[in-house]
């Protein structure tokens, strides 16, 4: 997987996070008013990532 920086009207960015055929596995949910933010907005993304913990809808862990 792979993020991608995507220009957006007026000068915005985006991010996705694409798998290995390209597909958009994640998106930021905000665009930036630069290249830089949006990798900001990556890292931060990156950090979270590796403690991030499922559950289902109601907050009860799956079997």
């Amino acid at each position: 997987m792979k993020f991608v920086l995507v220009p957006e009207l007026r000068g915005r960015w985006t991010w996705e996070l694409r798998s290995v055929d390209g597909q958009a596995a994640a998106r930021s949910a905000m665009s930036f008013s630069s290249p830089q933010q949006a990798l900001t907005s990556i890292q931060a993304f990156r950090n979270v990532v590796p403690g991030l913990s499922v559950e289902k809808a109601g907050g009860k862990k799956p079997n």
